[in-house]
């Protein structure tokens, strides 16, 4: 019988039936663990377009979001506009990290980078807000027909005025985030071990301005961690707006903006609170 690392093997020297036989072992469902994970890894390593469908039905399928972490890293391994096109239709199924990371992907490689902007500008595929590393990206592949639907979808957003407006808040708040944030949770948002958590994707950028407001205004228990978020009352409203603004869009890949004066309102609101937010009492505002 057939084993995964003979097939591995096979392919890895060319072997026109191994490629095949390994998509047919992975659909069978019968293999282990570690076999399924070898097989994988080849298929990511060829990036064999025979192997795109089951791929991507394994991550349609799959619950636990480290193994989808997983398996969007096989995707990675293929060019084809057939795996951005699979990527684009799975997204929705996404959690919020793994969306950015979705994006991210989309934004890297010149030929996914076509598809998923042709799908944007026809109005098929939302990906929520390009961040500015995303566009950075797209731009670095110096291709004039990504340039010229990359400014066609921009242009859309600035259309409209509400959109004008968070853009302008974003830009401010960019500023504001580097003055302010970006020693601990890092220019990428990522943040530092045994210091300041990651933002990208976090579950109170996600859930919106109630809970960020306030962490920024009175600061945040990180139980258990050995640090805490300090209090930044002493920024106005315009400041905070901004810069959770940024953040959102940034790093959470959500629209809109928080304004000046939904700052001022939660100032106002908690002006009495001396002590630090904890997870739970946030939790409770955000449901």
């Amino acid at each position: 019988p057939h084993s995964a690392p003979l097939v591995t093997l096979a392919a890895r020297l060319g072997h026109p039936a191994a490629l095949p036989k390994a998509v047919a072992m992975v659909k069978g469902g019968k293999l282990n663990a570690a076999d399924q994970e070898q097989l994988l890894d080849l298929f990511a390593a060829t990036g064999s377009a025979d192997a795109i469908p089951l791929v991507a039905d394994l991550l349609r399928k799959e619950k636990n979001e480290q193994r989808r972490r997983k398996l969007l890293d096989v995707l990675n391994g293929f060019e084809q506009p057939a795996a951005a096109e699979a990527l684009i239709e799975l997204f929705p199924t996404l959690g919020p990290r793994l969306q950015v990371v979705a994006q991210r992907m989309l934004s890297e490689k010149s030929g996914w980078s076509l598809v998923m902007l042709q799908r944007m500008n026809l109005g098929s595929f939302d990906p929520g807000v390009l961040s500015s590393t995303n566009v950075a990206a797209i731009r670095a592949h110096k291709n004039p027909q990504l340039d010229a639907l990359l400014s066609r979808h921009l242009q859309s957003k600035t259309a409209d005025p509400a959109e004008r407006m968070a853009l302008e808040l974003y830009e401010q708040g960019r500023a504001a985030y580097a003055l302010n944030c970006v020693a601990c949770h890092q220019e990428n948002g990522q943040g530092l071990i045994a210091l300041a958590p990651s933002l990208v994707a976090s579950p109170f950028v996600q859930e919106g301005e109630v809970p960020m407001v306030r962490i920024v205004l009175q600061g945040k228990e990180n139980s258990g961690r050995g640090f805490v978020m300090p209090p930044l009352k002493h920024l106005d409203d315009a400041q905070i707006a901004a810069a959770i603004t940024y953040v959102r869009r940034e790093f959470g890949n959500k629209p809109g903006m928080v304004t000046p004066a939904k700052v001022a309102e939660i100032r106002a609101a908690t002006a009495d609170r001396q002590k630090l937010w904890t997870d739970a009492e946030l939790k409770l505002l955000s449901n």
